[in-house]
């Protein structure tokens, strides 16, 4: 297998079966030295394997070939997918949609004051945002557990 040019748009990985994917992962993690592109593209196969702590190494090495923000969003990604809210958000603290997924997450499960704390938190980042505290609970006021 040639290691040249295999960054693929993540359209093409889901045609691909999941067998080819494991395949080609394991094919790559026997690659020493493999570039930036090959390095991000088995990142992405890991990720679509659902073998997060693999793809977080790749997605790491990655970056220290190449500075690259959107691979903090895609490491981000990787900890939500994981369940390590905190963990994402700490690592991409200027991803809105990973505090507002984590904040949903919080109410949902009745835990309001927690979810307060990180919607205060995101205000550092965010003091624009345009929706109150108040306004977010009532969205889930029928669907919270307590």
């Amino acid at each position: 297998m040639t290691t040249d040019n295999h960054l693929n748009s993540f359209a093409e990985l889901d045609c691909e079966t999941t067998e080819n994917h494991s395949k080609t992962a394991e094919e790559l993690l026997n690659v020493e030295n493999l570039d930036f592109d090959n390095t991000r593209y088995l990142a992405e196969i890991l990720f679509k394997l659902k073998r997060y702590d693999e793809s977080i190494k790749q997605l790491k090495r990655a970056l220290s070939l190449s500075h690259d923000d959107e691979l903090l969003t895609l490491i981000g990604i990787t900890y939500f997918k994981m369940g390590e809210y905190e963990t994402a958000i700490s690592i991409d603290s200027r991803n809105l949609n990973f505090y507002l997924e984590y904040i949903s997450l919080l109410m949902i499960d009745g835990e309001v004051e927690k979810a307060k704390k990180m919607y205060n938190r995101m205000l550092l980042y965010f003091p624009l945002f345009d929706k109150s505290f108040d306004e977010i609970e009532a969205t889930y006021q029928n669907v919270i557990i307590y």
